[in-house]
This record gives structure tokens, sequence and C-alpha cells, in this order.
């Protein structure tokens, strides 16, 4: 569905599943490289979290640890997905 040009809040909505949810499927395909992170997540947050990452590198910190310290506007699905992205790399 996400190939075929529909949105997340469309396939979500469409499915009846949450937004998390949807992007969370696509997690593998981000990490395979098959979908581009920019689709999921806008450049200002990849930018944000990558910084966070690249600082803390080499550390166990948990998602709630890395949400706490990127504040509200980023969502767990965001660090998810960028987290998916730098493994591909």
């Amino acid at each position: 569905m996400f190939q075929q040009g529909m949105s997340i809040e469309e396939i979500a909505g469409l499915r009846g599943f949450v937004t998390g949810t949807i992007v969370g499927h696509l997690e593998p395909y981000v990490r395979k490289g098959d979908v581009p992170i920019q689709a999921l997540v806008p450049q200002e947050k990849i930018d944000r979290i990558t910084r966070y990452l690249q600082k803390h590198e080499g550390q166990e910190e948990t998602l709630s640890v890395i949400k706490t310290a990127l504040g509200e506007e980023i969502s767990y699905t965001d660090i998810r997905v960028v987290m998916a992205s730098v493994q591909k790399k």
C-alpha cells in the first residue's frame, strides 16, 4: 500500500491501526534501504536524532532515555525509524 503511494495515515485508517504500527511494519524496509527514511520522518528530526545517537554511540540507552533527552516533538516512532536507518549503514 505504501509503495502504491498511500500515506501512512491513509493506510492506518484503512487497516484500523495507529500510524506507529504502520511505521513499525515499514522499519525492516528502511533497514534494508527499500524505503527512504525521509518518506517517514522529516529531515530536521532525522538530523536531531542522528546527532544524539552519534554523540552517545556505544552507550546502551533505552528508547525512553533517548525520547526524554530529545523532547516531546520527537516521537518513539521517529527514533525507531532513524535507529533502523542507522543500523542499515
